[in-house]
């Protein structure tokens, strides 16, 4: 068998320029530039503009992300400044007076069917039919101005009410 080799000399392809009309050949120059210019803006402009664009996407992300930040810094440091005004209230409040007044706060007293205090810095609470999420903001909030953590929990989930569930929790100081 024989292999077919392509060879392009410059001469022939030359001659073969020259043997097409003048109609053909400014068509053969037009489509060659319109070729270069479409190779140009495929592997130099786009994949540039691309990138920009990429780069705006997240300039925009940051600055709205920088603006949230200083937003909620502003409010950690007047939290913080509030906090340090008003005496933390577990050296001076018992756990179980500062769970009472907290658990009035926050209208959950009716759901608190048992304060056990178990020493001076623990108390076994048990609460049925709360609302779940008024559950958790009532601990993160005892947690956050009194320093009270939660030791031990067990959460139950109601069958017959969405949303509310019964619990045990064992909070320390």
């Amino acid at each position: 068998m024989r292999r077919l080799i392509l060879k392009l000399n410059k001469n022939d392809l030359v001659r073969g320029f020259q043997s097409l009309s003048i109609r053909e050949r400014n068509l053969s120059i037009v489509t060659l530039f319109m070729v270069i210019i479409y190779c140009l803006y495929m592997f130099i402009y786009a994949p540039i503009e691309t990138e920009k664009m990429l780069i705006e996407q997240k300039m925009i992300s940051q600055t709205k992300l920088y603006d949230y930040l200083k937003t909620i810094s502003v409010e950690v440091s007047e939290l913080r400044n509030n906090q340090q005004m008003s005496p933390m209230t577990a050296e001076t409040e018992s756990l179980m007076t500062v769970v009472e007044a907290s658990s009035v706060h926050m209208q959950i007293k009716p759901a608190i069917k048992s304060i056990i205090s178990e020493g001076e810095n623990k108390v076994n609470i048990s609460i049925e039919e709360i609302v779940f999420d008024t559950l958790i903001t009532w601990l993160i909030q005892l947690e956050a101005l009194h320093g009270i953590t939660v030791t031990n929990i067990t959460i139950a989930a109601l069958e017959n009410k969405k949303g509310e569930v019964s619990t045990q929790i064992l909070l320390s100081r």
